[in-house]
């Protein structure tokens, strides 16, 4: 299974029952712009804590200018 499916089933089983119209939409949003770009087309044995780290890393550390 990829990442992509299952963040599919777990907004329309989890998400969708458990939050508010406005958070679920946040949810999905977050998922569609950051997560499932990075992470959407990985087996759920490839999502590893390293490349979660180094996605977060990627995200808070400055570019090198040169």
């Amino acid at each position: 299974m990829l990442v992509r499916d299952l963040a599919a089933r777990w907004l329309d089983v989890y998400v969708a029952v458990n939050n508010k119209p406005s958070e679920a939409a946040s949810k999905e949003s977050v998922l569609r712009v950051h997560l499932l770009p990075a992470f959407g087309d990985l087996t759920l044995d490839e999502l590893t804590t390293a490349r979660i780290e180094a996605y977060k890393a990627s995200k808070i550390l400055p570019k090198d200018p040169l």
